[in-house]
């Protein structure tokens, strides 16, 4: 136990691999280690409910391959792992809380994935006044959004000969609501284009 005690404290800092050449182990001996800790969490772990969930994909070997993660935000501790990111794959989670636990969900963190969206609705009291989309995913849908009406903007306007609005897709992306600052030259052209009466930008953002 001693032994495993090192070995998980250095596989929190390295690869599997690389803690196994460095101890003298294989590679199934190094995973073997990683499988009992983990089981050995899980039985200590008092429940896999959570007032505040968050409930994302990963991708690993190459993007080809996903699993669900749902992890508990206060405790900052992964609730639930399970291959593939479908719908049938998220329901396992909440198939295993009671309905008090379900009714005692407050939040649920998500992106716009929509068979993670329709789980929550099947399996949550109230979900969709639960679900909270990240602000990532929020942010991009609106700067695709803004570009879409620059775009169809700057069609209408090249026919008429002017081009003002060639080449500022740039400045869409480097709003400040995008979190990336303007420097002089690009803030004086939106500042421009937004005393103007074109649709994009809109005034007075």
């Amino acid at each position: 136990m001693l032994f495993e005690r090192l070995a998980i404290a250095w596989l929190k800092e390295a690869t599997p691999p690389a803690v196994a050449r460095r101890l003298g182990l294989t590679w199934e001996e190094a995973n073997g280690i990683v499988e009992r800790a983990v089981r050995r969490g899980l039985a200590r772990r008092p429940t896999a409910a959570a007032r505040y969930l968050g409930i994302d994909e990963h991708s690993y070997l190459k993007h080809f391959q996903f699993v669900t993660m749902v992890v508990d935000l206060e405790r900052q501790t992964v609730l639930h792992l399970a291959d593939d990111r479908t719908a049938d794959i998220l329901a396992g989670y909440f198939e295993g809380l009671s309905i008090d636990e379900r009714l005692a969900i407050e939040a649920v963190v998500m992106d716009m994935w929509d068979p993670y969206r329709r789980t929550v609705l099947d399996y949550v009291p109230d979900g969709d006044l639960k679900i909270v989309f990240d602000r990532f995913h929020v942010m991009r849908h609106v700067i695709e959004a803004m570009d879409q009406v620059r775009r169809r903007e700057n069609r209408v306007l090249r026919q008429q000969g002017d081009h003002r609005l060639t080449g500022t897709k740039s400045l869409c992306l480097k709003t400040r609501v995008a979190g990336t600052d303007f420097t002089a030259a690009p803030r004086r052209q939106f500042r421009r284009l937004r005393k103007s009466t074109l649709k994009w930008p809109a005034p007075g953002r």
